[in-house]
């Protein structure tokens, strides 16, 4: 394995957030942000800007079978090809894809990124009050133009590679650049955006030394790079011990990959020196061996270790309900709205803290097994507060799914969208 944590972590930032952070500049820490959990990732200036954004709805768009119509209604209108996404649906209808995407890929570990919540629910939140937010915010202002048919193709494209057997997990970054063919009047070289979505196919939005930003063109192979979004959905950018890093290719199924080598290709994970699809490695039924021999648990079970987390041997359990006595597995070892309280002595399934209570701080929520609060719930300053969309009244920035509460420092909060990201 190589590290520890390896399996738990690489797997989830290589089939679900890595797969993201190309187009969306999200990772498992951005989506993460608003649990608590995560540490945030500034994705620009500090400014605001005025930005709607609505409630987090159900399932958004339809099945496989077409992505017209409301959003959160289910299948509404006709064929994928005629279809139109209005864009207040833009978010809930992404957010439904991503998360076929996440879970086809990411299997059970998929809930690192949502844990007790709708998937998405959370996620809709997350992209409204986040980059739909900066694309909505864009064509308000007339810098871009949105075409509601281009949208719902996309969109579709982006669902039937999360539904298809095998799932095409390596696509989603490649998808989700088609999608800004659904904008028009981007911007060229050199010119001013506020997010990737201003900028022209082959170009992200350059925003780290100002706001406004510019769009520069991808880093091609073994150019220079500091994050993976500067090269493109089929590289990613590879760092040395030195901090800075060159655009590779991720190493392919079944390739040879260890510490020096490029990442394993989204949906696949590194066991053994070869990476391996994260979908086939939940097979082991209730009461065998798991973790130690790269495979993990079918899903409904939790892959519980018999002593230190990630350094004993473990075994497939079924969920532990509240009060019973408990170790560190993956994923949580405790029903649904429970954690283990590892770490103290005689730990055991307790119910997540509600609203005003501390924030848990037991090795699960160390490890990002288990988020510190009950469903709803950020960690604010060590106090479980509930989550905040645009507008509404926040105490810091882990409250906002906007990752930005203007005016914290003062008092007088509110969730923002962020000038750049």
């Amino acid at each position: 394995m190589g590290n520890a944590h390896g399996l738990v972590v690489a797997s989830l930032l290589v089939a679900g957030a890595g797969m993201l952070s190309c187009s969306l500049l999200l990772d498992t820490d951005a989506l993460q942000k608003g649990t608590g959990q995560g540490a945030a990732v500034d994705a620009g200036g500090d400014g605001s800007a005025e930005s709607g954004g609505g409630e987090p709805g159900g399932a958004a768009g339809s099945e496989a079978g077409g992505v017209g119509g409301s959003a959160t209604g289910g299948a509404a209108g006709g064929d994928a090809g005629s279809a139109e996404l209005p864009i207040g649906d833009l978010g809930q209808a992404l957010a439904h894809a991503i998360c076929a995407n996440l879970e086809a890929c990411g299997g059970p570990l998929a809930e690192f990124v949502y844990h007790e919540e709708s998937c998405d629910d959370y996620l809709a939140a997350v992209l409204d009050d986040t980059i739909v937010g900066a694309i909505r915010r864009s064509v308000d202002l007339g810098k871009l133009t949105y075409d509601a048919a281009k949208a719902a193709t996309c969109v579709q494209h982006l669902l039937e590679g999360g539904t298809q057997s095998p799932p095409r997990c390596a696509d989603l970054a490649k998808g989700l650049e088609e999608c800004r063919d659904a904008l028009g009047g981007r911007s060229g070289p050199g010119e001013a955006c506020t997010s990737y979505y201003d900028c022209e196919s082959g170009h992200y939005c350059d925003v780290e030394t100002s706001c406004p930003g510019a769009c520069r063109a991808f880093v091609q192979f073994g150019g220079s790079c500091t994050k993976s979004e500067q090269c493109g959905p089929d590289l990613t950018c590879v760092k040395g011990s030195g901090g800075d890093g060159t655009c590779q290719s991720y190493t392919p199924s079944h390739g040879d990959c260890g510490d020096t080598k490029p990442p394993c290709v989204p949906g696949d994970y590194c066991f053994g020196k070869k990476c391996l699809p994260v979908r086939d490695a939940f097979t082991v039924k209730s009461g065998f061996a798991c973790y130690t021999n790269g495979l993990l648990c079918e899903n409904g079970l939790s892959c519980m270790f018999d002593g230190l987390p990630f350094l004993s041997t473990a075994t497939c359990m079924e969920p532990k309900e509240a009060g019973e006595a408990c170790n560190v597995g993956v994923p949580e070892v405790c029903a649904t709205g429970l954690y283990c309280s590892y770490g103290s002595v005689n730990p055991k399934c307790l119910a997540l803290p509600t609203e005003n209570q501390a924030c848990a701080k037991a090795t699960v929520q160390t490890f990002g097994i288990s988020p510190p609060c009950a469903a709803g719930l950020a960690c604010v300053n060590d106090v479980c507060l509930p989550r905040r969309r645009l507008a509404e009244a926040c105490s810091d920035d882990a409250q906002c799914y906007s990752g930005y509460c203007a005016g914290a420092d003062e008092g007088t909060g509110q969730c923002e969208l962020r000038a750049c990201l």
